[in-house]
């Protein structure tokens, strides 16, 4: 059996010939949108985390110049850095780690030295892809707040190459 030829004699372009490229060509174009929306997300989020770091940095800091007492301290990290959905560490001046919360495989109040060891290497890595934002009171640098984007945004970052693999798939 013979298979249906995509031009006719004339050497114009039959309609199967067109519907498949348009098929093609759509599906690469719909991919190529879905990719670029992704990324679009992925930024907002981002810049959503980073925004809200900067703020609690601030936060602390106006607190502390009205009274920078342990409790102050306790209630910022307590009631609004604590309760934030992405992995955060706190810092002292010589940033050794203080406070964390949302750090995976650590609860917020373990202190053993696995645990600590583990903080600092996700510490390092937090200051390698997201850097820091410090802590200032009158002038100086008292802490270090490092943080890490939640598993929402890591799941998005596979989005793109998932939908590579099913238009591949379906190409």
């Amino acid at each position: 059996m013979r298979t249906p030829l995509l031009k006719d004699h004339s050497g114009s372009a039959t309609m199967p010939g067109v519907f498949k490229a348009f098929i093609f060509f759509g599906t690469i174009a719909i991919a190529a949108l879905f990719m670029i929306y992704t990324q679009f997300l992925i930024n907002g989020l981002q810049e959503n985390i980073k925004r809200d770091v900067r703020m609690w940095a601030k936060l602390w800091e106006l607190a502390g110049a009205e009274d920078s007492s342990p409790r102050v301290n306790a209630v910022v990290f307590e009631e609004i850095i604590q309760k934030a959905y992405f992995p955060i560490i706190v810092t002292d001046h010589h940033r050794n780690p203080v406070l964390w919360a949302r750090i995976p495989g650590i609860e917020d109040t373990d202190t053993s030295q696995a645990a600590l060891k583990t903080i600092g290497e996700y510490r390092e890595r937090m200051l390698r892809e997201n850097g820091e934002t410090p802590v200032a009171w009158n002038g100086q640098i008292i802490q270090y707040i490092l943080y890490d984007y939640p598993p929402l945004v890591r799941q998005l970052q596979l989005m793109p190459i998932i939908e590579i693999a099913v238009v591949g798939v379906f190409l």
